[in-house]
């Protein structure tokens, strides 16, 4: 039976776990912008956000990936479906905080903060 790579396997918890460390700090960062007013808090949690994004592409890749093996256990397909599911509330509780401090700004400078966003294609008629 052939079994996926020890490392890729531990580069995942790994991965989760940082994941997991990005979305408290963001939790933190966030609660306290809120009670303090603290714009750069903030800021630094709106502009943390991509970090988060981004780690949790990568560990739903890795999932991804792991599940293609040939002959993963039932026990491992449900560890890869249940990793997925925790970076997606992960990431979910970063973005919530992400709302909050876009709140901040707007409470504080009467404006929302927020990242770049493309800009909507204009409707054809």
């Amino acid at each position: 039976m052939h079994r996926p790579p020890t490392s890729r396997v531990e580069d995942l918890r790994r991965n989760i776990v940082r994941l997991a460390a990005l979305t408290t700090t963001a939790i933190r960062m966030g609660t306290d912008a809120l009670l303090e007013n603290d714009l750069q808090a903030a800021s630094r949690t709106i502009d943390d956000d991509d970090a988060v994004d981004a780690l949790r592409h990568a560990i739903e890749d890795e999932c991804l990936y792991l599940l293609g093996q040939p002959c993963a256990s039932p026990i491992e397909v449900r560890q890869v479906a249940t990793t997925m599911r925790v970076v997606y509330e992960l990431e979910r509780s970063a973005d919530l905080m992400v709302n909050v401090a876009a709140q901040v700004h707007r409470v504080t400078n009467g404006r929302r903060r927020t990242r770049a966003r493309r800009p909507e294609p204009a409707a054809t008629r």
